[in-house]
This record gives structure tokens, sequence and C-alpha cells, in this order.
């Protein structure tokens, strides 16, 4: 029993009546949950910030907007290549230590640009360079991330704690590119100011994983005392496991050509309008940004109503739409008609997300087998939850990698949406597995 504590850093709770309880208070009940979300909220804000800034400073410095969409692709391709190995280090480390590596890094890069846009010494290849180093370390974040939140919350809990996540997510992608573009409107330091607000919003939420301690965080990292493979045969098998489904790989290129039409001319043209047409400035940049994800958030709660019967037919009505949109944007004249398709934009895209969350509980309700024989969305959920509460993220049997690749497309697909991630903004089918 003495080891037990000192290991779970708690007292003993072995009745049901105290099981009961936790189970059924909130999340907030939680202090390493508190600490987890009060930290990554922060973090979420200065990365809005981040966002506007950087594509702002690219466009000031060249004028381009090819410099704009590939310096974010510089960024953005170290971050698929090595997210996989991210998921595969995750499985040998703890969590936590990955967060706060790649937390502690992220903040030293965004210091560094800090001090070169207030020295006047920041020049277009120093943010290739950063780019690549910044997608890196983030790579690593993100499946670090999707592991801690299960580990630190008991299973009743965590519809929950999935909610204030995502909650939190659509709030600060309301509320962040519009005060991130007021700040950047001030001449000279409005710039300087962002970035410096991220680089000390990194710092900050690495504090808060560092006052994380007791159970879950102990329990995380029994996973270094499993055996595991070499780190490159976990990936080429799991690459082998998409290659004998006979879904995903034309569904991955379907998201391939959907990526490469609209997330790049929705992060690259807007900032380009900001600095040729509408008057506002990097103003009309933040606006039509926070309209995205006011609309989201509105579509999340709109979404609640729609019970498709056929998500692939509601899929391609939101990507029509969304196309729409995009193209209402590209041809307005006056901010206020980008603002609206934007929102219209990201309220479809919030429906969408919501319905994927009504089926996949809807999954959840009508199966009771065990996980190693569900698919799709409900045996995504139920067997990473299955594998999380044993301590470990990748299981070497066939069934956790096919969930590991579906979590992939997941992502792969909020992301050609217009989202962050499916961890970020589909918290169900990242942190509930």
């Amino acid at each position: 029993m003495e080891e037990l504590l000192k290991r779970e850093g708690s007292k003993p709770v072995n009745t049901d009546v105290e099981s009961t309880k936790r189970a059924q208070s909130s999340p907030f009940a939680v202090r390493n949950f508190r600490l987890l979300w009060s930290g990554e909220t922060i973090s979420l804000m200065g990365d809005q910030f981040y966002m506007l800034a950087l594509s702002w400073l690219i466009i000031q410095l060249t004028g381009s907007g090819i410099a704009v969409g590939t310096i974010l692709m510089a960024g953005g391709i170290p971050r698929v290549l090595f997210m996989l190995v991210g998921g595969a280090m995750t499985d040998r480390l703890s969590p936590r230590t990955l967060m706060i590596i790649s937390n502690a890094v992220r903040g030293v890069l965004t210091l560094i640009l800090t001090l070169l846009v207030l020295t006047s010494t920041v020049q277009l290849w120093m943010l290739y360079v950063l780019a690549v180093a910044f997608g890196t370390a983030d790579a690593f974040f993100h499946p670090a991330y999707m592991a801690i939140v299960p580990a630190i919350v008991d299973p009743e809990q965590l519809e929950a704690s999935n909610a204030i996540v995502q909650g939190s997510g659509l709030i600060t992608q309301a509320i962040g590119p519009g005060i991130a573009g007021l700040l950047v409107s001030i001449p000279i330091v409005g710039t300087v100011i962002a970035f410096a607000f991220d680089t000390l919003t990194f710092f900050v939420t690495t504090g808060t994983l560092s006052m994380m301690h007791g159970t879950g965080i102990s329990q995380a990292t029994q996973a270094k005392s499993q055996p595991h493979s070499n780190i490159l045969s976990d990936i080429a098998e799991g690459f082998r496991s998409v290659g004998r489904d006979p879904v995903l790989p034309p569904l991955l290129v379907i998201i391939a050509v959907i990526n490469f039409m609209f997330t790049g001319p929705m992060s690259v043209g807007p900032t380009k309008l900001a600095q040729v047409r509408f008057v506002e400035g990097v103003q009309a940049l933040g606006w039509i940004g926070s309209a995205f994800g006011i609309g989201a958030l509105v579509g999340m709660v709109l979404g609640g109503v729609v019970k498709p019967k056929k998500f692939g037919l509601l899929s391609l009505m939101v990507i029509g739409i969304s196309g729409l949109c995009l193209a209402i944007i590209g041809l307005s004249q006056q901010l206020w008609v980008a603002t609206l398709a934007s929102a219209a934009m990201g309220a479809t895209v919030g429906v969408c997300q919501r319905a994927l969350h009504y089926l996949d509980a809807t999954a959840r309700r009508s199966r009771n087998d065990g996980p190693h024989h569900e698919h799709g969305h409900a045996g995504l959920a139920r067997t990473r939850t299955h594998f999380k509460r044993t301590g470990r993220i990748a299981c070497r049997s066939e069934c956790d990698r096919y969930v590991c690749w579906r979590w992939c497309v997941a992502n792969a697909y909020c992301r050609c949406l217009g989202t962050q991630s499916a961890s970020a903004q589909y918290p169900e089918l990242a942190v509930s597995g």
C-alpha cells in the first residue's frame, strides 16, 4: 500500500462510494486536469497570435503570398512526417515529459523570433529555418497530449473533459485572431508583442505541466518499462496496415486533394487580401479568422439537432458549401462580405464535426462487444480507451495499429476542412481513446 501511495501521490481510495463521487465530479476537481487545461488553453491563445503575426510579418517583408504559403508548408511537412515518430516516442517516454520538452523548444524558438523582429534583423531564410524547427517540435506534442488526458481523469469524466477541451479550443479560435489583429496593427511594436505573448504562453504551460504529479502521471510513465520494437519498424508496419485496408488508401488520396485545394488558399488568401484589398489591413485578417471560429462554435451548437443517416452525403455538402464560401471570400470587395462567408464556412464545418460526434456516440452506445472486434469510429474510441488504461499508446497488435491510423486519417480530415486538428477540434476521436 505504501508503494501504491508513493506511485500515485494520493490517499488510498478503495471504496465504491469514493470512486462514484469522483466519477460524478467535474474534471476540474482533478488537480492535474486543471493544470493541463489552464496551461494548454493559454497556449492555444498564443498559437492564434503566432499564426496571424507570422503570416503578416511574411507578407510585410516580401509582399508575396507564395512566401507565406511556402513558409507555412515548411512548418507543416515536418509536423506531418514526425507526428508518426512522436506517437512512437510517446509509447516509450512519459507523455508529460515529451510535452514539456516540446513546449520548451517551441518557447525558445518563438523567443528567438521575437528578438529577431525586435532588433529588425529578421530575414526570410531565418523564417524558413525556424518554421522547420517549430513544426518538428510541434509534431511530438500532439501524440503526447492525446495520451495524457485519458490518464489523468476517470473514464466516467472523459466525456466532460472532452467537452471542456473542445469548447476551449473553439473559444480561442473565435476570439484569438480578432484580438491578435488589433494587437499586430499597433505600429512598430505590435508584431513583437504578439510573438512575445506566444513565447510567454509556452513557458507558462511548461510550468503547469511541471507541476503535475500523482495519479495518471506515474501511470503514464509505466510505458517505459514495456518492451518495444524498432520505431521505424512500427511506422513501416503502420503503412502496411493502411495498404491492406480497402478504404484508407483512396480516402487518403481524396483528403490530400481536398487539403491541397482548400486549406492552402484559406491559409494564404485572407492574408494577401488583407494586404492589397481591405483597408483595415491586418485587422481584416483577424476578423476573417475570428468569424470562422465563431461560425464553427455556432455550428457545433446547431449541429446538436442533426441526426445524419448518411455522413458521406453530409461531408460532400460541407465541402461544397465551404468551396462556395471560399470563392465568395476571394471575390469579395468588402470586408463584411468576406467575414460573413468565413462565418458560414465555419458553421458548416461545426455542423459536420457535431454530426461526427453524434455518429461516434451512437455507435458506442449500440456496441457492447470488446475493443478488438470493433471497427470504425466506435472501435477507435473503445480500442484506444482500452490501451490507454493499460498505460500504453501503441500495442504491437494489428488492431491497435489499425486504430492509430484511423486517428491519423481523422486528424487529416479535420485539417482538410480548415480546422486545427482532430485532437484539438474533435477530441472524441483523440483523447477519448
